[in-house]
């Protein structure tokens, strides 16, 4: 089993938020903001969140079907770029094809098409004519032999999952190039998933880190209730409270009812009769007599 499949038959055993997770790296190549936002939203099954679209092969550029890929032609675009419609090029099935021309003859924009059709490690969304009035969604036929040398057809269209076979065909620019040699002359080479691996433990790490600022940020300071402790219901919850505690309970205990006002006109008539100054002066009188001379 090689490194893609395995990494594929791993992501099975996954929750579906951390596979969506995955899925999104090979599809975009990093995880963003809104990517981390979103995957909270899927672990946390907070409401509105969107529906986790596990990994699968579809997803993986290059994980193809395992059999060799033979392109003969390109042909049939539709609303890529500035392409004139139904245009396209062949391909000798023997030997290199060399596609060469001046600026502006549409060389990038074949690549474009071939890299997203091919499932390129590195590629970006092939994008309409901008000047179009009614701009469609690009699409292009690709014409390759199949097993017993006879041609298929295979329909691309932008935002669709494009056929495994396809993924055979290994398209290579100078952006792909990024993924083999970073400075002249070293070698930076790392089989591919590995760095979408390593990836995908950076972003669940800065996940970690964010959800544990804000549980800190709301973390219970108990220091102003520390009158309030003591052996009494109140102390008692106080002394216990967590996310586990009965709010009903604590709704109780906050209730004020007739047996409570009752107390303190109770209390208050026991103070207003109490006549403090008797004990007061014998108080003071017991001091000057026990006071040295």
């Amino acid at each position: 089993m090689g490194l893609l499949e395995e990494l594929l038959d791993m992501s099975a055993g996954w929750p579906a938020w951390q596979s969506d997770a995955l899925r999104r790296i090979f599809t975009v190549g990093a995880l963003g903001k809104t990517d981390l936002v979103e995957i909270r939203a899927m672990l946390e099954q907070a409401e509105g969140a969107p529906s986790p679209v596990p990994l699968d092969a579809s997803h993986i550029p290059t994980l193809g079907d395992g059999q060799t890929t033979v392109l003969l032609e390109l042909r049939d675009l539709q609303h890529v770029n500035r392409f004139a419609p139904a245009s396209g090029m062949q391909f000798n099935p023997d030997g290199l094809n060399i596609v060469f021309g001046t600026n502006g003859a549409g060389k990038s924009g074949y690549s474009r098409v071939l890299k997203r059709a091919c499932r390129a490690r590195r590629s970006s969304p092939v994008l309409p004519d901008a000047y179009a009035d009614t701009p469609g969604t690009p699409s292009a036929t690709i014409v390759a032999l199949d097993e017993q040398g006879n041609p298929r057809l295979y329909e691309w269209q932008e935002g669709r999952d494009a056929d495994r076979r396809l993924a055979m065909v290994a398209v290579y620019d100078s952006h792909c190039s990024e993924d083999y040699i970073t400075d002249e002359g070293t070698c930076d080479y790392q089989p591919y998933g590995l760095p979408q691996l390593g990836e995908l433990t950076q972003g669940l790490t800065r996940l970690q880190s964010s959800i544990k600022q804000e549980r800190e940020a709301i973390r219970l300071d108990a220091s102003p209730f520390e009158s309030l402790k003591g052996a009494h219901p109140v102390g008692q919850i106080i002394e216990t409270l967590s996310a586990d505690t009965d709010l009903d309970q604590i709704r109780q205990l906050g209730v004020f009812n007739q047996e409570h006002e009752d107390r303190i006109i109770e209390i208050d008539q026991l103070l207003a009769n109490l006549d403090l100054e008797p004990q007061a002066r014998a108080k003071d009188g017991l001091a000057t007599l026990t006071c040295p001379q």
